[in-house]
């Protein structure tokens, strides 16, 4: 029955995206049809349309999650309609961009901004300038929440972005209407360089945290990981040589992988049914960077998946190195290439790494330092 439900629920809410898309698309096309020619209304609203519906399509391929697919477009529509309202000024479209980008991945993001740009341009009659600037900043934008992971430094990416596209604004009304807001110019240029300031101070003040002073072979906290147990010490110091073995191969930081691969298991310290929370109450109880945090939570795929590089290599180094102690366990064969090549298809085929940033590249090569560890002939 569930199923039954599953199979009709499916194409009715696409439907209804596609309706409503058309019914904002024409009702935003008559709040402004002073700016259009009359017999330009079907084809300015026909674009619209077919743009809104480009990301729809976009945002069904990289989403497997229907419900997602529904919030993300539906809020994309109507806030794109709702900032238009706005004084051309004041229009934070690269908010849109950026959420979608943080949410679904930077080609849905930046397919967000072309396809927005390019409604808004027909449907509101804006000038060639703006579709450009709003192109160029919401491209930029995206590729900040690409590489943005940490949400602090997201939620300050964006006011600097709103910021600086409220002074670029003031820069095109001057060129466009040969008349330039000086009270406004200067605000935003003064909220700009302001914004710019504690941007910079938030990337400083929220960078990677060191945690090797944890991982230091006469620590306190290796020593009590050690008294704990030592299987869980040598299985994390296998963890960080073979994660660190693929890191060696591709663009990461190195350090936190290996530190990662040696903090990531922290939470069976205590023996509690929940390692993952038992790990992050040590983890903080410790003062360690989030960056290690974001590693317990991710590098098993229960709660979340991995959403870096290094949190990646550990779920993959870790699945590995499991795998083999219960085939030695239970006195079965072990074939290292084997193992390494399930681990990958598995990881692959199903879409935890999707978030990670690892391309497929970057995925051969770390497969191959895997191979190479253990001296794997890649013949």
């Amino acid at each position: 029955m569930r199923e039954n439900k599953k199979i009709w629920l499916k194409p009715v809410i696409y439907i209804y995206l596609i309706i409503m898309t058309a019914l904002v698309s024409y009702f935003a096309s008559n709040l402004w049809d002073r700016q259009l020619w009359p017999n330009e209304k079907f084809t300015v609203v026909i674009i619209s349309i077919v743009s809104f519906i480009i990301l729809l399509t976009v945002l069904s391929v990289k989403l497997n999650d229907i419900f997602k697919v529904f919030v993300i477009y539906h809020g994309a529509v109507i806030f794109t309609v709702l900032f238009m309202l706005l004084s051309y000024e004041y229009r934070p479209l690269m908010v849109i961009f950026m959420i979608i980008t943080y949410l679904a991945g930077f080609d849905a993001g930046l397919t967000s901004c072309i396809s927005i740009s390019v409604a808004v341009s027909f449907l509101y009659g804006a000038e060639q300038e703006y579709l450009y600037g709003t192109l160029i900043i919401g491209t930029v934008s995206c590729f900040v929440a690409y590489y943005v992971k940490d949400k602090v430094k997201f939620i300050a990416s964006t006011v600097v972005f709103i910021l600086v596209s409220f002074f670029v604004n003031s820069i095109f009304q001057y060129y466009n209407r040969d008349v330039f807001d000086y009270g406004f110019g200067l605000l935003s240029l003064a909220a700009t360089v302001i914004s710019m300031i504690l941007f910079i101070n938030v990337y400083l003040f929220t960078r990677p945290g060191s945690a090797e002073k944890y991982i230091k072979e006469d620590s306190d906290f290796i020593k009590e990981m050690k008294e704990a147990s030592l299987p869980l010490y040598y299985h994390s110091i296998e963890v960080a040589e073979l994660a660190s073995a693929g890191a060696a191969v591709i663009s990461c930081d190195k350090r936190l992988v290996y530190a990662g691969g040696i903090l990531h298991d922290i939470g069976k310290m205590t023996k509690s049914a929940d390692y993952v929370k038992s790990g992050l109450i040590t983890a903080n109880s410790y003062g360690m960077p989030r960056e290690i945090k974001a590693i317990i939570v991710e590098h098993g795929g229960k709660y979340r998946i991995p959403a870096s590089k290094e949190s990646a290599l550990i779920m993959l180094a870790d699945s590995v190195i499991s795998s083999m102690e219960y085939l030695k366990s239970s006195e079965k064969e072990v074939s290292e290439k084997k193992v390494i090549d399930n681990v990958f298809q598995i990881r692959q085929n199903s879409g935890t790494l999707n978030k990670s940033g690892l391309n497929v590249k970057e995925l051969c090569d770390i497969k191959s330092a895997f191979y190479e560890f253990y001296h794997i002939s890649l013949k």
